[in-house]
């Protein structure tokens, strides 16, 4: 190789800046890329493979022979007992006990439950309705709670139980609390009156999306605010601040613990909530971009180990709050909500595992699905496409044209790798339809008003490395292109299995020289 040649070369090694999908791919960071499906930044430096997500053996809830939607409430941990999972499916709620050795759906309730909280070792559930409902192990049916409210979702704050209204009603802005339980007063934590209730905001147009409880206070989310409330002795007494205005959440599956804090989702922004301040985690990096359609969730925000995953209806984006770097997923199961499973007493797992459930309106896809925090999983994972695409490189040189007589990507991969290099064109300019009638429309259909006679100019090769598991390979890329600007891609799929993953993408070497020549349509 001679100097120049290795003067021009660059090795292009540092992703640490994850996804930025929002600025033009010419003019992100150095360290950043514009395209990451289904890989993830990882602290020893490479782009690693996401978990994969693959179908548990748990069943699913049927009316007949037809599967319900499947929507999980959370998890029930009883003092020294077996972990349950609670959800609900049609009109109804169910509870699964996880650890029994075949585990089943039964029944908990004939109503569908709204909202769920754990308390004294009961289940306490509340619904759209007035009327709420508990239950503990051993008991033959739930216990009525005549006088609860209708509700859209329920926390346990100081022994007692708070509430807000169900969304789309006339009380959509009322926060609602129960009596505490006290000694010789003959009240207790499960009696609720109409008057106890507290109003947020009334009038102002925005639904409460959930609440949240701190040490010393409650916040209170609403569709495009936050307050806190802080009480002595008795709520009615209490002190309600608005302490972020145009700010709130977008609705209750919006609002996930982690650590001390939260991750919250308003809008097309993603922050971190602490100490009642809110901080940005996308702001100009990524641009939450919905497929369209209808889906079973909308908006929701997941927590699996330091990741936050968001579901925005219909795509999935990752955020690795260690690291602060984005990536997007593609799956077929079209995960949406994510739970990670409390560990049984005395146990210890190398990793989180959490169950999940689809977004999907397709009746074959409303199964209960399972992810570990891992690269690796001994389940059935399923096949999924890892993309990469750089940033458009002018190599520091935008006026000269230059040629890539080669180009290296280093991997550790296994089975087929596809990888292309395109060198931006520069856009057509037409005069009159003349010019255009030299076309067919179905070609002019794949272009677009800035590039409708010319297109970039691309070279693919596909490689293959079989070894059975993922190895460390530099595969050389015969891709011959003159050009001012172009970016690299690498594609290649893995099921999550050890046969395929972890696969990683450590660095890609162009070998670049001069070329004085233009190439008529090519910038």
């Amino acid at each position: 190789m001679s100097d120049l040649l290795r003067q021009r070369s660059a090795t292009l090694k540092d992703f640490s800046g994850g996804l930025n999908n929002y600025w033009d791919a010419s003019s992100i960071a150095e360290n950043e890329v514009p395209y990451l499906i289904n890989m993830e930044f990882s602290p020893n430096g490479a782009l690693v493979s996401r978990p994969a997500i693959s179908e548990t053996t748990l069943p699913q809830i049927l009316s007949g022979s037809t599967p319900l939607y499947i929507n999980i409430l959370g998890y029930f941990t009883p003092s020294g007992g077996d972990r349950y999972l609670i959800a609900t499916a049609g009109t109804k709620t169910y509870r699964l006990n996880l650890d029994a050795t075949t585990p089943a759906w039964t029944e908990l309730w004939a109503s569908k439950a709204t909202g769920y909280v754990q308390y004294d070792n009961k289940v306490v559930l509340c619904k759209a309705t007035t009327g709420g409902a508990y239950w503990a192990v051993g008991d033959a049916a739930v216990t009525a709670i005549t006088t609860m409210p209708a509700l859209d979702g329920l926390v346990v704050y100081r022994s007692r139980f708070f509430g807000w209204g169900v969304r789309g009603t006339a009380n959509d802005t009322k926060v609602y609390y129960s009596d505490l339980t006290a000694i010789g007063t003959g009240t207790s934590v499960w009696d609720w009156n109409v008057d106890s209730v507290i109003n947020v905001g009334l009038g102002d147009g925005q639904s409460i999306s959930g609440i949240l409880i701190d040490y010393s206070m409650i916040y209170i989310f609403k569709s495009a605010s936050t307050y806190s409330f802080s009480f002595g002795d008795l709520p009615e007494e209490g002190t309600l601040s608005l302490i972020q205005q145009g700010i709130g959440a977008e609705n209750k599956n919006c609002i996930a613990n982690y650590q001390n804090g939260y991750v919250v989702l308003h809008d097309q922004t993603v922050y971190r909530f602490q100490n009642g301040q809110f901080a940005p985690l996308n702001a100009q990096r990524v641009n939450f971009d919905p497929l369209g359609g209808t889906y079973q969730k909308d908006f929701t925000v997941s927590i699996l180990g330091d990741r936050a995953i968001i579901w925005f209806n219909g795509s999935i984006y990752a955020l690795n709050l260690l690291t602060g770097t984005w990536s997007q997923w593609e799956s077929a199961t079209e995960i949406a909500h994510i739970f990670q499973i409390p560990q049984k007493a005395n146990t210890i797992k190398r990793f989180e595992t959490a169950y999940g459930i689809t977004g999907s309106n397709t009746t074959s896809k409303w199964k209960i699905y399972q992810i570990d925090n891992s690269p690796i999983t001994t389940n059935a994972g399923e096949t999924f496409t890892c993309k990469l695409r750089t940033r458009i490189y002018d190599f520091d040189t935008p006026a000269e044209w230059k040629r890539l007589y080669w180009w290296a990507a280093d991997l550790a991969v296994t089975g087929s790798v596809t990888a292309t290099v395109t060198a931006i064109a520069m856009s057509s300019t037409v005069r009159s339809w003349d010019q255009i009638s030299t076309t067919t429309w179905d070609i002019l259909s794949t272009r677009t008003w800035d590039k409708l006679l010319s297109e970039d100019a691309y070279v693919t090769t596909e490689r293959t490395v079989d070894e059975g598991s993922p190895q460390r390979a530099l595969l050389k890329l015969e891709h011959s292109i003159r050009f001012r600007r172009a970016y690299f891609e690498v594609y290649f799929t893995c099921d999550g299995t050890a046969e395929t993953s972890p696969a990683q993408i450590f660095s890609i070497t162009p070998m670049i020289g001069v070329k004085a020549k233009m190439t008529k349509g090519v910038a």
